[in-house]
């Protein structure tokens, strides 16, 4: 029976959550939270959204449509802001499971984003009543987190103030979610990129030096390699956001893609129809 994993996406509709440096963290929650569903299901894992759109479920509707579904772990994704700069993920006062994958998920962070952990990067926090003090945590009945990967209002934004950065935090917390779950994976500098019979050898100069690309729609999906497979996907790329390096122009299997570079210097290929994409001069 596959494993079911309910990604909750944190605050919504009118709850912004944190606003610091032109950042919106409902919006950084929902690019990651998409990142991690989809390298989960990668891995053959079930996943359920808590939200699709820009909507808010109150707490109780979150805790109780993971219930219902018969989720095997919850993750409630969020950012942070209060001046910090580190990764922190939220257990269950009982631990058990909830404390391993709090673990697992910090580890993962702190590996592939090299992102600071600080010195007590899991807790838990215990109400006035004794309970765990955060709803989603209390209510459910499979473990469940809360991830607040960065903080928003210092510095720390720089790791994750792109939607690609964004996207990779998201599939850092999926790989600790699969360490949890016994289930092998392998992290984009394990995966070494395969050449496509379809894909040029590149040429020199660049045609497209001096150009970034930008997208026209929301939810614009981006590759790992040329391809339009549903595997193969890696993340997705809001309207009027994009990638600062073009390299070349492909085909794959009959239609366009651009090559392109996040700012680390990751290559991804994204369509290059004009009616998704453009190109722009930096």
């Amino acid at each position: 029976m596959k494993k079911k994993v309910f990604i909750d996406i944190g605050h919504g509709g009118t709850d912004p959550g944190a606003v610091a440096n032109g950042l919106v963290e409902k919006e950084m929650a929902r690019v990651t939270a998409y990142a991690v569903k989809y390298e989960l299901e990668k891995y053959g894992i079930e996943t359920y959204l808590s939200r699709m759109g820009d909507s808010y479920p109150s707490l109780s509707e979150r805790s109780n449509s993971a219930n219902k579904w018969g989720a095997d772990l919850f993750v409630s994704v969020h950012y942070n802001a209060g001046g910090g700069d580190r990764a922190e993920v939220i257990h269950s006062i009982a631990g058990g499971t909830s404390k391993v994958l709090a673990q697992h998920i910090i580890d993962a962070i702190k590996d592939e984003m090299k992102q600071n952990v600080g010195s007590i990067p899991t807790y838990s926090k215990k109400g006035s009543d004794g309970k765990d003090y955060h709803a989603v945590i209390r209510q459910t009945k499979m473990p469940a987190v809360i991830v607040e990967p960065a903080f928003i209002d210092s510095n720390d934004r720089f790791i994750v103030d792109t939607v690609p950065e964004q996207q990779e935090m998201g599939r850092a917390i999926a790989h600790g979610i699969l360490k949890t779950l016994g289930i092998e994976y392998k992290t984009a500098a394990e995966k070494p990129e395969t050449p496509s019979k379809t894909e040029p050898k590149p040429t020199a100069p660049n045609p497209y030096a001096g150009k970034k690309l930008v997208s026209k729609t929301n939810d614009l999906r981006f590759y790992a390699k040329p391809s339009w497979a549903d595997k193969d996907v890696v993340g997705t790329v809001n309207k009027g956001l994009g990638f600062p390096t073009v390299l070349d122009k492909v085909n794959v299997n009959g239609s366009l893609q651009y090559k392109v570079q996040n700012s680390k210097g990751k290559t991804f290929y994204i369509t290059a129809a004009d009616k998704y994409t453009e190109l722009k001069n930096k």
